[in-house]
């Protein structure tokens, strides 16, 4: 799986896709358009996807995919929830920086 793009990538069948591959690692970032932090978010996120290239990375808008939200119980935007082979590795919930999230997948994923 190549590193997915958000906005143009459907979260349910990203994320159904990934479970499919296997050793892969996905970083799911919750967030909202009505977020004064959504255009922060994008702006790391970007920042994120082109230092881990092979990181896949979706976003998926809690009120779009309502399904997903409740799912992983999102209770707050921005979320971040890193996914390996089906596992939680970590979850951060509010806004963050490129460092904060790169140094917990550094310290959390095997991939």
């Amino acid at each position: 799986m190549s590193n997915t793009r958000y906005k143009n990538t459907d979260p349910l069948s990203a994320i159904k896709k990934y479970s499919k591959a296997g050793n892969e690692s996905l970083l799911l970032v919750f967030d909202a358009e009505w977020s004064s932090l959504s255009s922060m978010t994008e702006v790391i996120i970007n920042k994120i996807s082109s230092e881990k290239s092979n990181l896949n990375i979706v976003l998926a808008d809690i009120e779009k995919h309502p399904e997903i939200s409740k799912k992983y119980r999102i209770r707050r935007v921005p979320t971040c929830i890193l996914l390996e082979d089906s596992e939680m590795k970590f979850r951060h919930e509010g806004m963050f920086s490129k460092k904060t999230i790169l140094d917990k997948i550094a310290r959390y994923s095997s991939n």
